[in-house]
Parts: structure tokens; C-alpha cells; sequence
């Protein structure tokens, strides 16, 4: 019996070594992932900073060039208004302008 025995608890040890590995793997396998996900997310995070801080950029220019135009427009706006006030006929031609 004590033979039986102890081909069973070797067979136990056996599975349990097993069962051990495949953990261990597993565990492997899932910390790879978390790796990778967060090698992704940090470069998402660059990538994203980098457009936004772009986007902002063109956003700036374009508040910029509107209050210019809104300038403009109240300057030719008085200036049309003291022109008829005078008397004077006056022809405003519309220029738009874009960049590329």
C-alpha cells in the first residue's frame, strides 16, 4: 500500500506542478497585456497632447485673424457711416482673403 501511496502523492505533486506552471503563464501572459496596454496608452496620451497642442495652435491663429476681420468691418463700418454722414457716395468693394 505504502507504494500505491506514494505513486498518488507523486501523481498529486505531478498536477499541482502542472496546475503551478499554467499560473505561472497565465499570471505571464496577463502582465504582458497590462505592459502593452499601458505602452499604448502613454503613447496615446503623447499623440493626443501633440494634436491638441496643434489644434490649439490653429485655433489661436483663427481668434486672431476673426478679430481682426471684426476690426475691419467696425472701421470700414464708421468709415461708411461718417461718409454718408457727409454726403459723400461711397462703394465698398468685399475682398476675402484665406490661407492655405
Amino acid at each position: 500500500m505504502a507504494r500505491a501511496g506514494g505513486i498518488t502523492n507523486a501523481v498529486n505533486v505531478g498536477i499541482a506542478v502542472q496546475a503551478d506552471w499554467e499560473n505561472r503563464e497565465f499570471i505571464s501572459h496577463i502582465s504582458l497585456n497590462i505592459r502593452r496596454l499601458f505602452e499604448f496608452l502613454v503613447q496615446f496620451e503623447a499623440t493626443t497632447k501633440s494634436k491638441l497642442a496643434s489644434l490649439n495652435e490653429k485655433l489661436d491663429t483663427l481668434e486672431r485673424r476673426l478679430e481682426l476681420l471684426e476690426v475691419q468691418e467696425r472701421l470700414a463700418e464708421e468709415t461708411f457711416l461718417e461718409e454718408k454722414k457727409k454726403g459723400n457716395e461711397v462703394d465698398f468693394a468685399v475682398v476675402g482673403w484665406c490661407d492655405s
